[in-house]
């Protein structure tokens, strides 16, 4: 009888084994599709957060193109804008001296506004000898006087004109320095070459010792301007007459060599009118960080000829 019972609770028990082992494998298969769910879970919910960083780093990147894109437009259209006004000045000098307008690339802007302007220079052979376009590749001078009028000028120095124009914010570059890289602006003004971060901190600290020479190469005693600003229709012939004193003004700057990154004026007062007296926009200068590695260096004309009107004889034409 025992063994009999014996019997019968060894496969009760062998039974209830069998159940907890099926039980159990139940649940170790449970918790592995359980994990496997989770990680595939995880996998899809890190492809999605790939995916939209991936997404994100394409939107900015796109849109970093389109704004190197635009810059570049607008310093090309800025660059067409300023030479169709000086292309067009030169041509009308051209016409009033009865020259040929010399240049590798044709002219193309018409003929039009040149013609119109053309009896505003009729007086201008009476204050600037016959002369020939020079302007070609970037040259310094414009124009030069012409070799005969040179010789009937009993050894004097040789004469150039320079059209400068502007469409209405009165903003001229000097010849051959105003836009160029920095390595070629320091070997112009003598300066050993420097880093940007140093040469824009010594251009500021030495300013005084630099508008001397980035006047001559705007107007000096032999170099007149022809000056034409659009907007107000203005029409200028200017001599140089004497000299600037540079250590007569005050300076200072919209944006300090640190803060400098992209542009920065350059403000001026006489120290005879006292600390009260109004600062006067003289130059703006500009160093390219994005499309282009150039500077950029313009004055601003008419305030140039109104810090030092005695230095200037100006004929309105």
């Amino acid at each position: 009888m025992s063994s009999k019972i014996t019997k019968t609770s060894a496969k009760a028990v062998a039974k209830a084994s069998a159940a907890a082992a099926r039980i159990a494998e139940r649940e170790v298969a449970k918790a592995a599709k359980a994990a496997e769910r989770e990680a595939a879970k995880a996998a899809k919910a890190a492809e999605r957060e790939a995916a939209k960083a991936a997404k994100a780093a394409e939107r900015e990147a796109a849109k970093a193109a389109k704004a190197a894109e635009r810059e570049a437009a607008k310093a090309a259209k800025t660059t067409l804008r300023t030479e169709d006004t000086g292309k067009i000045l030169e041509m009308a000098v051209c016409l009033a001296y009865d020259t040929p307008y010399v240049s590798r690339s044709p002219y193309k802007y018409g003929m039009e506004e040149p013609l119109a302007l053309q009896p505003r220079l009729a007086a201008l052979p009476t204050l600037f000898p016959s002369c020939v376009h020079t302007a070609e590749q970037g040259s310094r001078y414009d124009f030069t006087a012409a070799a005969a009028a040179a010789a009937a000028a009993a050894a004097t120095a040789a004469r150039y004109l320079s059209a400068k124009s502007t469409k209405g914010n009165t903003m001229v570059a000097p010849q051959c320095v105003g836009q160029p890289q920095p390595s070629a602006f320091c070997k112009t003004m003598g300066l050993p070459e420097m880093e940007r971060p140093v040469l824009k901190a010594y251009i500021q600290t030495n300013i005084a010792s630099l508008l001397p020479t980035l006047l001559d190469y705007t107007i000096s005693y032999n170099c007149d301007v022809l000056y034409y600003n659009k907007k107000t229709n203005a029409m200028k012939f200017i001599r140089y007459v004497a000299p600037i004193d540079w250590s007569a003004f005050t300076y200072d700057w919209s944006c300090t060599a640190d803060k400098w990154n992209n542009s920065t004026c350059l403000k001026v007062r006489p120290i005879a009118a006292g600390s009260m007296a109004k600062w006067i926009t003289l130059m703006n200068w500009q160093f390219h960080s994005a499309s282009r590695t150039n500077m950029v260096v313009r004055w601003y004309f008419e305030s140039l000829l109104t810090i030092a009107p005695a230095s200037f004889a100006i004929t309105d034409l």
